[in-house]
């Protein structure tokens, strides 16, 4: 089980990642 909750909690970091950069692309493309 500690295996299987290692891997979901990296799974979500580069989730989280990948929503911050689409955050901060939005924010640029705004004029």
């Amino acid at each position: 089980t500690d295996e299987g909750d290692v891997t979901v909690t990296i799974n979500n970091e580069e989730e989280m990642d990948a929503v911050r950069e689409e955050c901060e692309d939005d924010e640029n493309g705004r004029p």
